[in-house]
């Protein structure tokens, strides 16, 4: 049975229920109108108030059994849409996964060549692709004022 109908049939207000659970009377209106759910400590206090009248199910929306099996046969089966989550195929939440994946990873790598080609670009090594200076003095040079130790080329 739902809180309110057991609230109902027992004639108990929102003001006298918050003060025999010790809460405040708008966060009794706001677990009747769905806008919030009680932690489970409260769960069992109403329960235990209603004498196992209102269950933990009914208080956090779960339906029977024989609640479950009325929906789906009234529910419109869209032939597209899987019945439940766990029915989606696999295979599509793999390439789901893999087009994600490749994606992130396409995008650190872009991330990570734009970075180098920056670095390179300062420390000179776009120069010497183009006939500047010798790469490898460059990077010794570049290494130098990373770590601080001079190498000699």
């Amino acid at each position: 049975m739902k809180l309110d109908e057991w609230m109902k049939k027992e004639d108990i207000k929102q003001a006298h229920l918050a003060k025999q659970l010790g809460v405040y009377p708008n966060q009794i209106h706001c677990l009747l109108k769905g806008k919030t759910r009680p932690k489970p400590y409260m769960a069992k206090k109403i329960r235990d108030l209603s004498g196992g009248q209102v269950t933990f199910d009914d208080i956090y929306g779960i339906p029977s059994f024989e609640e479950q099996k009325l929906a789906e046969k009234t529910e419109k089966k869209d032939p597209f849409m899987p019945k439940k989550a766990t029915e989606v195929p696999d295979t599509f939440i793999d390439s789901l996964c893999d087009a994600i994946y490749k994606k992130l990873q396409k995008r650190i790598l872009d991330e990570m060549f734009e970075k180098e080609r920056i670095e390179n670009t300062n420390s000179g090594k776009f120069e010497s692709m183009f006939g500047g200076k010798d790469s490898l003095e460059i990077e010794a040079n570049r290494v130098a004022k990373q770590t601080g130790v001079n190498v000699s080329v």
